[in-house]
């Protein structure tokens, strides 16, 4: 398992408050973050679709890691790489962010995500610090 791409360097660069909302399990994301050496990033902040009644496409697990961040979903942008994602993050009240990073037919991925509602998408973490700025605007 391997880090994507910039994701550290993004991570580095960002002082803004962060958290993941996954439908993987809790214990599955904190391996994860341990093997690719990003766990200081989030620091335990892991809200998994196993402590919600529903899983993502409902807006459950967001919902929740905005409560437990002390943030309105309003006030908070997803970054995220599926239609459920997404969908998730939008029903719960998020503005979103769509990576395709992580897909071989980037371009298909991009249709899907802004088909689903994804205001901007990015290809490259490279281009996160970019992208939040355009959500500032």
């Amino acid at each position: 398992l391997k880090p994507v791409e910039g994701v550290e360097r993004a991570l580095r660069r960002s002082r803004l408050p962060r958290s993941i909302a996954s439908n993987s399990s809790k214990a599955r994301v904190a391996q994860s973050l341990r093997l690719t050496g990003l766990e200081s990033f989030f620091e335990g902040r892991i809200t998994s679709y196993e402590e919600t009644p529903r899983g993502k496409p409902a807006p459950d697990v967001y919902v929740l890691a905005a409560e437990r961040a002390g943030v309105a979903p309003t006030s908070c942008l997803a970054v995220e790489d599926s239609v459920a994602g997404v969908t998730s993050a939008l029903r719960a009240g998020f503005r979103v962010l769509g990576f395709t990073g992580t897909y071989h037919d980037r371009a298909d991925q991009a249709w899907r995500l802004s088909e689903a509602g994804c205001e901007t998408i990015i290809a490259h973490m490279d281009a996160l610090d970019e992208a939040i700025a355009g959500f500032a605007r």
